[in-house]
C-alpha cells in the first residue's frame, strides 16, 4: 500500500511540474486608458468583472466599454480605441498576430509601425507588411 501511495505521489509531482513549466503567453495587450464601466471576461469565462487599469489582455479575453465609457488597449506598435458600447474578443495574440472580434460598436485602430512577418487581422480584414 505504502508503494502505491508513493508512485501515485510520484506521478503527481510529475504532472503539476509539466504544467509549471509550461510557457506564458509571448505577447500580451495592456489596458492603457479607461473612463467608465468597462468589464473584463477572462478567457475560458463566462463572468464578468469591472476591470482595473493595466490589466494584462490575452488570447480568449473579452472586453466591453458600457454606454459613456471608453477604453484604450495597446499592442506593441498599436493601439485600439474603443468607444462607448463596444465589445471585442481576443481572437488570437502572439509574436505574430493580432486578431480580434468587434462582437458590438466601434473602434479606432492605430498602427504606428508593423514589423515585417507581423499581422493585424479584424473581421477578416488583414494588413500585413
Amino acid at each position: 500500500m505504502f508503494r502505491f501511495l508513493c508512485l501515485l505521489a510520484g506521478i503527481a509531482m510529475l504532472v503539476f511540474c509539466g504544467l509549471a513549466s509550461t510557457d506564458p503567453p509571448s505577447r500580451v495587450a495592456r489596458l492603457g486608458y479607461m473612463t467608465g464601466v468597462v468589464g473584463f471576461s477572462p478567457g475560458g469565462e463566462n463572468d464578468w468583472l469591472q476591470v482595473t487599469l493595466n490589466r494584462p489582455l490575452t488570447t480568449g479575453d473579452r472586453l466591453g466599454a458600457e454606454a459613456g465609457s471608453l477604453a484604450e488597449i495597446e499592442i506593441g506598435g498599436a493601439t485600439i480605441r474603443m468607444n462607448a458600447g463596444t465589445g471585442i474578443a481576443m481572437l488570437n495574440l502572439d509574436d505574430r498576430i493580432i486578431q480580434l472580434q468587434l462582437t458590438q460598436g466601434a473602434l479606432i485602430v492605430r498602427v504606428r509601425r508593423l514589423e515585417p512577418g507581423k499581422l493585424i487581422a479584424s473581421w477578416g480584414l488583414a494588413c500585413a507588411t
